[in-house]
């Protein structure tokens, strides 16, 4: 495995990692969370696309290429996040500290909130099992297919932030890209992006967006063109 660790002295930028495909005959998800091993459970897509946003539902896509010969673009959004989101939040209350309290209550009821705060987010991990996965399955043409990989693991391969000013970033939010390349595997993490990157990963929205709102017909053309200006000004 090849870990890559972009930073400066605020902020861890992204990370790359490079590692198997497969361990002895089982497909490698060693670097998959939880949750996207739910949404892509192998590495049989080309490449994958997933967003963990800090205040809506994890989303993404990956590729993939059917027996038949045709590629499909696999749109996958989780549903019932909010739900499950809402009974944590009861379960596990957070409450404003009022400044008229005394000191000892004041403490008492910090205590009270890290604690729930612990447990709501170990009790994250575990109604991982209950969130409904909705897929939206659509055949894509060539020719944005393999624009799409190909883009993926030109930027995710040449990826450099040197030069790049630390931006904080306070949602917290992450976007995983990974791409199969002969016999690996290539992941890279980031959360705020830029340059070449960002408009990879704002197409990369659209193209979710765009699945979701109109599946039957996804505007394929559009990207190929985004994607193509992309990788020609690099």
């Amino acid at each position: 495995m090849i870990v890559t660790i972009g930073q400066n002295k605020n902020v861890v930028l992204f990370k790359k990692i490079i590692e198997p495909v497969e361990f002895s005959g089982v497909p490698n998800l060693r670097s998959k969370t939880l949750l996207q091993k739910k949404f892509f459970p192998d590495n049989q897509g080309s490449i994958e696309f997933f967003v963990d946003p800090s205040f809506k539902a994890e989303y993404g896509f990956r590729v993939t290429h059917l027996d038949n010969g045709d590629q499909i673009i696999e749109v996958k959004q989780i549903v019932n996040w909010k739900e499950i989101k809402d009974r944590l939040e009861t379960e596990y209350p957070f409450k404003m500290i009022p400044k008229s309290l005394s000191k000892e209550e004041r403490e008492e009821m910090n205590r009270i909130n890290v604690d729930n705060l612990k447990k709501r987010r170990k009790k994250a991990e575990e109604v991982i099992a209950e969130y409904k996965i909705d897929s939206k399955n659509i055949v894509i043409n060539e020719s944005l297919a393999s624009l799409l990989y190909d883009t993926y693991v030109h930027l995710i391969r040449d990826y450099d932030n040197r030069g790049m000013a630390s931006v904080t970033q306070f949602d917290g939010s992450q976007i995983t890209l990974r791409c199969v390349v002969d016999n690996e595997v290539w992941s890279f993490l980031i959360g705020n992006s830029f340059g070449d990157m960002k408009k990879l990963i704002e197409i990369s929205n659209d193209i979710v967006k765009d699945a979701i709102e109109n599946a039957d017909n996804l505007n394929q053309e559009k990207y190929v063109e985004q994607l193509e200006k992309l990788l020609t000004n690099r």
